[in-house]
């Protein structure tokens, strides 16, 4: 006979611990003792869990401060997610901010609004439509990044890379405050993949098969094996096919 898990739910100010369960909910404050495992895990309102999460469906639309690794299925944050581990999961979309000091590790990331990642990030496919500043390396097969404000990485490796400024018009509340007055870019000092466009990008060295430069690009060193173009509103300073 099965077990059936219970719930976990804190609507005021409480404290549960760790253990294994079906749904845990935290409307209130809550402070969870232990790793935790679960099918389901929302945070609504302001949610401390002292150990690693395993959960099927992990949504923050609150305040989570996890001290640990995360791992799941899907992974939501449409609030605020302070995570002192790693992630790794199937899913992953940001929507508001998320701070991660270890590595992240997802099919497909989808970014929507503001990330921090102490290490390196690694997915198959990789869309930012917000900021994000990663310590590591941005490795995925395909890249998409539309610039609002000041994006930094270390290096970027991918088959596919695209970088373009976002010119849309109405980025949304967050945005208009945060970024506004921000010139976007992308900062990077290695940029290594088969097919790349890049827009309004700095670097060190851009490296790959066919490279083509939009405008707003200064990068020092571009290496080709196969055809290299750049507009004229960008700066190059050696070129070299290999």
């Amino acid at each position: 006979m099965e077990n059936k898990l219970g719930d976990v739910k804190i609507l005021g100010s409480g404290e549960s611990s760790g253990g294994e369960y079906n749904q845990v909910k935290i409307l209130g404050s809550g402070d969870i003792n232990g790793d935790l495992k679960c099918k389901e895990l929302k945070v609504m309102g302001s949610g401390d869990i002292n150990g690693n999460v395993d959960g099927e469906n992990i949504k923050v639309a609150g305040a989570a401060d996890i001290d640990g690794n995360v791992k799941g299925d899907y992974i939501s944050v449409s609030g605020a997610a302070d995570i002192k581990g790693d992630i790794n999961c199937k899913e992953l979309k940001i929507a508001g901010a998320i701070d991660v000091d270890g590595n992240v590790y997802s099919e497909e990331i989808k970014v929507s609004g503001a990330v921090e990642i102490g290490g390196n990030c690694e997915a198959e496919i990789f869309n930012s439509n917000g900021v994000f500043e990663i310590d590591g390396m941005l490795n995925a097969g395909e890249i998409n990044i539309k610039l609002k404000g000041k994006n930094e990485v270390g290096e970027i490796g991918g088959e596919k890379i695209d970088v373009r400024k976002n010119d849309e018009i109405g980025f949304g509340k967050f945005f208009k405050m945060s970024f506004s007055n921000s010139i976007a870019k992308l900062q990077c000092e290695l940029i290594e993949g088969d097919e790349i466009y890049l827009e309004y990008t700095h670097a060190e060295t851009v490296r790959g098969k066919n490279i083509v430069l939009g405008p707003g690009c200064n990068i020092e060193n571009v290496e080709y094996s196969g055809s290299f173009n750049m507009s004229n509103e960008s700066k190059v300073g050696v070129t070299k096919q290999i």
